[in-house]
């Protein structure tokens, strides 16, 4: 196995080669040295450029220099035969050969795994979803796989680092790249608490090629993936495509019927992805037993306060909008709202507007 970890290392850094010409090459060669000596019959499939490319590193790569680095950075290089190769990864079409991972390896081995994906804009309300649902699921057990992208992605890896499950961050280019630069704080949280992980070696810049590939990890990882927001031309409904070609299960969050952000996962929706409603849905997809009060502390709502919550969704809201919207007498809304500060879950942000701050659901 270390032979043909070493081949694969080198191939990772030969422009050209991908997953599909790794699989060609080991099987013909199992190490770097029976390369060298059978290179002419290995490489006739290749095309004269690519095939330059694979001489020129071949002949000056120091495999021992390379896994120094690697060590060095404390990166475990991962192989399809190595024991500790994520299984649900395995079992994809084309699995990658050789994946590099920093951090907490033992979180591949969680079969529990759903992947929270979105827009790199995420509103307000997105990011907010993000979070919880990641928090939620991860104080349930699961383990949740994203692209430490900016907007949805942060925040569902914000979320899942609270809580049990930890978080798996799939990246489009070398471990010792920060991309995007913002995320370099919670780059280093998911060193220390959660996994990263790529397919792309050491030095890789985060082009937008590598950004499909990547995507195709995320669902690969997972059992499940959630879009949260999305446009049109949402990556994310890249990795939905991939989800549904690899058997895995789409999850779609409403959004804003008049919001760019939301066009993506209605589409979703109306094509026939699961409805997220409440987090509650997607364990329930899997026949995971909940307790309402493992989250809430058992908080009981009156019928009122239940239609004020329907109404706003968790969103900020007006008194004038839930008069509009529930058609309850102005008195009942009042009287009701201010219990519903009491009990801790929304808060008045300005002149008759109110933020939620606290979760609620029944």
């Amino acid at each position: 196995m270390k032979d043909k970890l070493e081949l694969l290392l080198l191939l990772t850094y030969v422009k050209g080669i991908g997953p599909k010409k790794m699989e060609l090459i080991t099987t013909k060669v199992n190490s770097i040295v029976e390369l060298k000596e059978k290179f002419k019959e290995t490489s006739l499939q290749l095309d004269n450029q690519t095939k330059e490319n694979l001489e020129k590193i071949m002949n000056n790569f120091c495999i021992e220099e390379t896994i120094l680095k690697y060590k060095e950075k404390n990166i475990k290089i991962l192989i399809k035969e190595d024991p500790d190769y994520p299984m649900l990864l395995k079992e994809i079409y084309d699995p990658p050969p050789i994946i590099f991972c920093k951090g907490n390896t033992d979180l591949l081995k969680n079969l529990n795994n759903i992947a929270i994906v979105g827009s790199r804009k995420g509103t307000w309300y997105g990011k907010k979803v993000a979070q919880e649902m990641g928090e939620f699921l991860s104080k349930n057990g699961y383990t949740i796989t994203s692209g430490m992208a900016s907007g949805i992605d942060a925040w569902a890896h914000k979320g899942a680092l609270e809580g049990q499950g930890s978080s798996i961050g799939v990246l489009g280019c070398g471990l010792d790249v920060i991309y995007p630069k913002q995320n370099e704080k919670l780059y280093r949280e998911m060193e220390e608490k959660g996994l990263l992980l790529t397919t792309f070696p050491l030095g890789t810049l985060p082009l937008s090629g590598n950004f499909p590939a990547r995507n195709r990890i995320i669902s690969g990882l997972a059992k499940g993936v959630v879009v949260v927001e999305a446009s049109l031309k949402s990556g994310s409904l890249i990795t939905a495509d991939f989800a549904l070609s690899q058997g895995r299960d789409v999850f779609a969050v409403p959004g804003n019927i008049n919001s760019v952000l939301s066009t993506g996962t209605n589409k979703l929706l109306k094509e026939g992805a699961i409805v997220v409603s409440k987090y509650e849905d997607i364990l329930s997809e899997y026949n995971v037993q909940y307790s309402c009060n493992q989250q809430r502390g058992d908080i009981n709502l009156t019928s009122v306060e239940k239609e004020i919550v329907k109404a706003t969704m968790g969103q900020e809201f007006s008194v004038e909008y839930l008069v509009l919207t529930t058609g309850l007498e102005i008195s009942q809304i009042l009287s009701n709202l201010i219990t519903l500060e009491i009990k801790g879950l929304i808060k008045k942000i300005g002149f008759n507007t109110y933020q939620w701050v606290g979760k609620v659901d029944f």
